[in-house]
């Protein structure tokens, strides 16, 4: 089978590979924030 004839398929969730890929961008945003939030609370 050669790369012209593999399709890309959709993923299971979401429709979209930019949509799960925009997810996992939001979901690292947040990641982030929530560490940076417990950094500036917990601080001595």
């Amino acid at each position: 089978m050669t790369p012209d004839e593999i399709k890309d398929e959709p993923p299971p969730v979401l429709g979209r590979w930019s949509r799960v890929y925009i997810l996992i961008l939001c979901e690292l945003a947040l990641v982030i924030l929530a560490f940076y939030l417990f950094t500036i609370h917990f601080a001595p």
